[in-house]
């Protein structure tokens, strides 16, 4: 598929249908940027600390060579980041405003329907657990969440409208493929759920998992993020050196032992020790980075087979 857009156009074309991001009331785990979360983290290798605090030419360091220059990056779990509990929390609400979403464009084929997918990207440094049954389950660091805007040029008239969105919640197959959602001055409303982030199109309770780990979501603070955009081109020289932590092959947090988890408070009074994996990688070693299934998941397979695909 060719590429009719200049970048600038493209960039244009995000900023323009940039989506109203509503967390929900009662969110504790506010977004932060990759930077502010690099400065409250350190490095580990295999359980050895070998930066404290994080720096993006320290996750660098951790490409093989072939992954500077193939751009393609690959996994080393081996290597990966550890936030202070107390960073948990993300931003204070004073801040909210002051903190990016990531974009990454492409152009892709929805429905046979050649469109500009546009993908936005927030980043959470806690994923708030469940409470199942009185457990306290699913809480991990760093959490990214997304949400796709499908941009198409309509019939004869040139311009370029809302073909349909793609609503990512937690896990590719609960993502949801829309072609109907709440707008406001001609963007579309986007509903985070609050404290595990799954992005939807409509407020209220979405059941997931047998109904005992369901996302509620409200319209609680809008979110008025600036923009920062991600290089399509992940070898080494061709990325920006502020963004070059996209090719960090390694876990961008911990996960408490035994799954699950206490909140970051009672994890620090605790002196609970966390241990690598059950955290996502970053956005560039992620399935949706290339590739979305654009396929909606029936409500009954969320909740009562949420293992089917």
């Amino acid at each position: 598929m060719g590429h009719p857009l200049t970048d600038g156009e493209c960039e244009a074309l995000a900023e323009e249908f940039k989506p109203h991001f509503f967390l929900a009331k009662g969110e504790q785990f506010l977004p932060s940027s990759v930077e502010e979360y690099l400065e409250n983290s350190e490095l580990l290798d295999r359980g050895k600390v070998i930066e404290s605090p994080a720096t993006v030419d320290g996750l660098v360091a951790c490409c093989t060579d072939a992954d500077k220059t193939s751009g393609v990056p690959s996994r080393n779990q081996g290597v990966y980041l550890r936030c202070k509990p107390e960073f948990h929390f993300g931003v204070p609400p004073a801040r909210l405003d002051s903190v990016p979403v990531y974009v990454r464009y492409r152009f892709a084929e929805v429905r046979g329907d050649a469109v500009l997918a546009v993908t936005y990207i927030m980043f959470f440094p806690y994923n708030g657990a469940y409470n199942v049954l009185g457990w306290l389950m699913g809480g991990h660091e760093a959490d990214w969440e997304h949400v796709t805007v499908h941009l198409h040029q309509a019939a004869g008239s040139g311009g370029w409208g809302l073909h349909s969105m793609w609503f990512h919640a937690h896990r590719e197959r609960d993502g949801a493929l829309c072609r109907r959602w709440e707008t406001r001055g001609g963007r579309p409303v986007v509903y985070v759920a609050r404290n595990g982030h799954g992005t939807y199109k409509r407020a209220g309770v979405v059941y997931r998992i047998f109904g005992v780990a369901n996302d509620q979501c409200s319209a609680g603070r809008l979110w008025q993020a600036p923009l920062v955009f991600l290089p399509g081109c992940l070898r080494l020289d061709g990325v920006p050196a502020a963004l070059r932590w996209v090719l960090f092959p390694g876990d961008w947090g911990t996960s408490f032992d035994k799954g699950g988890h206490c909140s970051p408070v009672e994890a620090k009074r605790r002196k609970q020790v966390t241990s690598p994996g059950g955290c996502p990688p970053g956005p560039a070693l992620q399935s949706w980075w290339v590739h979305e299934p654009c396929r909606s998941r029936h409500w009954f397979r969320r909740v009562f087979l949420p293992s089917s695909r």
